[in-house]
Formats: structure tokens, sequence, C-alpha cells
């Protein structure tokens, strides 16, 4: 017997100039619902799981502002580069 195919995922915000992150919205095969209760929370660097904080210090923020340039995210997330809060990739090399 094969097993069946599951897809999930989790739409989620990052506000990079207040350092915050919301979940959104989750799809779990089936139609996305949209989270009623969500809210923006602290990014915490400090937790197990903290892939918001290494995002946001990794590729998606240029200090406390979005990084708007799609080519400069991208490669900014290449597994080879990625830093993700040991080096920020857009403060030269000035940890927060």
């Amino acid at each position: 017997m094969q097993a069946e195919a599951r897809t999930q995922a989790q739409y989620e915000g990052i506000r990079c100039d207040s350092f915050q992150w919301r979940l959104d919205g989750i799809f779990d095969n089936s139609p996305w619902r949209e989270n009623p209760l969500s809210s923006w929370k602290t990014i915490q660097s400090n937790i197990p799981n903290r892939y918001q904080a290494a995002l946001a210090q990794g590729a998606f923020c240029n200090f406390n502002l979005q990084e708007k340039n799609i080519k400069t995210i991208l490669q900014s997330r290449n597994p080879n580069g990625f830093t993700g809060g040991t080096k920020p990739s857009h403060s030269y090399s000035i940890i927060h």
C-alpha cells in the first residue's frame, strides 16, 4: 500500500521594523484557512526552533527595514551562504 501525499504549509509575516512575526494562515491538505487569532509576536533568537529569527536576520531584513530586492533575498537564502543570525547578511557583520 502506497502512502498518500500530504501537503502542509504556513503563511507567516515578518515585520523588520519591530522584529515581530505572526501566523496569518495554514494549509493542511485542504483550502487555506486564515488564522483568526493572529497577532504580532516578538521574534525570539534563543529558542530551539528559531526560523523566524534566522530568516529575518539572514535574508528578509536590512537592519530594521524590509529587504525589497528579491535577488538579494534569494542570494541570502542560498544554503552555502545563509547565515541565519550568526552574521546578518545586510548589516556589515554587525549582530543586533
